[in-house]
């Protein structure tokens, strides 16, 4: 790397931090329900979109691991960021139903290339300052900027939206993750492993070091449960607040809260992990999702406005706090892995856990699509609730607390 030590990785986070905060302003997320109805689709083509979304990082998977096995991380996050402004510029320049989904899928692939590959990027940035501490601490600070750059935008939307059309939106977003794109330029680049052949048998591989863990395998189904219920909760978000009638003012409001939480607990997770042991902040999050998805089938049976607020409120406090516990396990994946396939274990474990839950969203929309919003969420909250005791039950004598200090 070019810069020194410790001032040279603080420029390296800052960059980072300020590039995705500026691409994380997307105005049109919590409009994106209405964006929908007007490029001619309906709420199902929208819980439809969102379980295919989880299921195209299947599909993307392969290549985007090999390139991040084999190329530079700072060229793979600028390609990233280019194809956002392809994906943006083409929702500006056309509509209708297949432009929408090549818009869904495209973005798979950014988020594949720029989400999945910035903590690869940051703990071989810092190992090669011998820095490896500082990879939870940076980690989580790149995560919280974006989510805050996502609040930021949710918040703004609500006061833009009714005054300006969807596609000034589009225009704004455009113009601040070109910002981002110039900032990347600005990296150090990090040392390219390449010697992984990546394949479905590395796949196995790296699915079998996790397996072979116990440790990592019980914080790593703990995780796929939990990210289960998370898709769950945001592919919920605006078909609840459009049946119950809340003004399109709050879904900005919804949209910020959420992400200000995430970043929030995303940043403090170090010292949450040092005030609380991780088994007991596991079983906090455990019973937030629980109880919050019970809540959510409530509101979509009263469908009273503020009552639907009060609990998407509750629901944006519980994601964070399972955002939280993800980051903390993926810290631990870098901790173990060899470099050689350190960005395959981790890209493979994302993979499984946008691939399977698009497949439990694609079950709740044939549910729901049939029996209601309601009965889906409660049927979901069962299988969650028997997933989790499982395996706490499986991996009972499992310790997998945190080192504090």
């Amino acid at each position: 790397m070019k810069y020194g030590k410790s001032n040279g990785l603080n420029k390296t986070w800052n960059y980072l931090n300020l590039a995705f905060f500026l691409q994380c302003q997307q105005y049109l997320l919590p409009v994106m329900l209405p964006f929908y109805l007007a490029q001619g689709l309906d709420n199902q083509d929208y819980l439809f979109f969102q379980s295919l979304i989880y299921m195209f990082y299947l599909v993307f998977a392969i290549p985007a691991n090999y390139i991040s096995d084999h190329c530079s991380k700072k060229y793979i996050l600028i390609s990233g960021f280019a194809l956002n402004l392809l994906r943006i510029f083409l929702w500006l320049t056309c509509r209708g139903y297949w432009i929408v989904l090549l818009g869904e899928i495209l973005m798979v692939f950014i988020r594949l290339t720029t989400t999945t590959i910035v903590d690869s990027y940051i703990y071989e940035a810092a190992k090669e300052q011998n820095a490896e501490h500082q990879h939870l601490y940076a980690y989580g600070r790149v995560v919280a900027f974006m989510s805050y750059g996502t609040a930021l935008a949710s918040l703004t939307t609500p006061f833009l939206y009714p005054r300006f059309s969807i596609y000034m939106l589009l225009i704004l977003e455009f113009i601040f993750t070109a910002c981002g794109s110039v900032l990347l330029f600005k990296l150090p680049k990090t040392k390219v492993y390449n010697t992984s052949k990546y394949s479905l048998s590395e796949m196995a591989e790296a699915m079998k070091y996790l397996c072979l863990r116990p440790n990592l395998l019980k914080i790593s189904l703990i995780v796929l449960i939990m990210y289960f219920a998370t898709g769950l909760f945001v592919a919920n978000f605006q078909p609840l607040m459009k049946v119950s009638a809340v003004p399109v003012f709050f879904f900005g409001f919804v949209y910020f809260m959420n992400q200000f939480l995430r970043g929030a607990f995303s940043q403090r997770i170090s010292h949450i992990l040092a005030r609380i042991s991780l088994e007991k902040y596991i079983v906090l999050a455990s019973v937030c999702i629980f109880v919050s998805m019970l809540l959510m089938a409530v509101a979509y049976s009263v469908l009273r406005p503020y009552f639907s607020l009060c609990v998407l409120l509750i629901v944006c406090v519980t994601i964070g706090m399972q955002l939280s516990i993800q980051v903390f396990a993926i810290k631990e994946i870098h901790k173990y892995a060899v470099s050689r396939i350190r960005a395959t274990i981790v890209s493979t474990f994302n993979m499984v856990l946008r691939g399977a839950t698009g497949v439990v969203l694609f079950f709740y929309h044939k549910v729901s699509s049939f029996g209601g919003y309601s009965l889906g969420i409660l049927l979901c909250d069962v299988l969650l609730l028997a997933a989790m005791s499982v395996v706490w039950c499986r991996y009972k004598g499992v310790k997998i607390d945190h080192e504090k200090g």
